[in-house]
């Protein structure tokens, strides 16, 4: 089953925005979660990637 690019995308912004991830960090943790699915990747850990990603980017711009 495919799942649609929209769903993703509202799903890792749901998850991504409390973080006080940047937009740009959004939109990329975004495209990688919809990059991996659509490479054959599962989407649960698509999403578990894009969510770390997310955060660890907010984290480190956080600290500088």
């Amino acid at each position: 089953m495919r799942a649609d690019p929209r769903v993703i995308q509202q799903l890792i912004d749901r998850k991504v925005r409390p973080l006080g991830a940047a937009p740009d960090v959004r939109e990329r943790a975004q495209q990688m979660a919809i990059t991996m699915i659509t490479h054959g990747g599962r989407r649960l850990t698509a999403i578990r990637a894009a969510v770390s990603y997310a955060a660890t980017t907010t984290d480190q711009e956080t600290s500088k």
